[in-house]
């Protein structure tokens, strides 16, 4: 069984290099590595070409001048270029670190959790972080087999793309993936949970890598200072926030077939509280039993409902 795995680079030269080597070690040896570059500043085109020239099975997506649209943008190209031709799919992020067992691990857990290859199905694992300049690396679920309902999945995405690995069915339904959505791995994440079935592998499979320049290490800044800067950046976007949240639900219910009767329940009843009023949408979100991935990202949820 093939596995499509797909990288979108963007001015990546310092860890490149060494997170396609990951790749190339894997113990899992049946996959291809398409890569395609929002238009660097850097090295990262030299450094592809000259790694592409070492294995052939790594691909250079052209870019068509489609260039410096963002992460999302550049993921959705790898999809549509790609969805429907493998039996598997995995997302890469050009700066991480994978572990030599990570595509088995993951694709075992799919093969055997899904019976049919027309079922939808994403398996996501547990991964390692480090805050920059420190060498110890902590699992990101810090607690055994913390995974909540996958309907959760449908406030709040926390299945990380770099940890997935999809099927060839969930490629199809999952790759015109809308801006609204503001991440690949939110899109296809939901897409999952409506049409298909989550899996989550409790075994930790890749260093992502916090660093100043990556999306998530703008995240995670000293506690302090990051808890107000992200409370000041929810207030900011919230109305934003509000808009593409509802887009998001209103497209995903229009386009994929539901599978489970309260999965769509679940799905009608979100989609009606995010379009009621302020006050009333707030307090149908808490009556209603919708919460965030934790308390802090419940709080920022309020904070969203209320502004938005």
């Amino acid at each position: 069984m093939t596995v499509a795995i797909l990288m979108a680079v963007y001015n990546g030269e310092p860890f490149l290099e060494e997170q396609i080597d990951s790749i190339i070690s894997q113990t899992y040896t049946d996959w291809v590595l398409y890569v395609r570059d929002d238009g660097s500043t850097d090295l990262s085109p030299a450094i592809l070409k000259y790694l592409a020239n070492r294995d052939p099975r790594i691909l250079i997506v052209d870019s068509n001048n489609c260039l410096s649209n963002g992460q999302l943008a550049n993921f959705r190209e790898l999809m549509l270029a790609t969805a429907g031709q493998y039996d598997y799919y995995m997302f890469a992020d050009q700066d991480d670190v994978w572990y030599p067992d990570k595509i088995r691990k993951s694709l075992n857990a799919a093969l055997n959790n899904v019976r049919s290859s027309k079922t939808p199905v994403l398996v996501y694992t547990n991964y390692d972080i480090n805050l920059e300049n420190k060498r110890n690396r902590i699992p990101a679920y810090e607690q055994k087999n913390k995974v909540m309902s996958s309907n959760d999945v449908l406030v709040q995405n926390w299945l990380m793309g770099c940890t997935m690995l999809f099927n060839k069915a969930l490629s199809v339904l999952a790759a015109d993936i809308p801006a609204v959505s503001e991440n690949h791995d939110n899109w296809v994440a939901k897409v999952a949970v409506l049409s298909g079935k989550v899996v989550y592998l409790d075994e930790v499979t890749m260093w992502h890598r916090l660093h100043s320049s990556n999306v998530t290490r703008q995240l995670r800044r000293s506690y302090f200072m990051g808890e107000i800067l992200q409370i000041r950046k929810t207030i900011k976007t919230a109305k934003a926030s509000m808009k593409n949240m509802t887009d998001t639900l209103i497209l995903l219910q229009q386009s994929v077939k539901v599978t489970n009767q309260d999965t769509e329940k679940r799905l009608s009843t979100l989609l009606y509280v995010y379009q009621c009023n302020r006050i009333k949408r707030f307090c149908l979100f808490i009556l209603n039993g919708f919460h965030a991935f934790d308390l802090k990202q419940t709080i920022l949820f309020g904070i969203i409902l209320i502004l938005g």
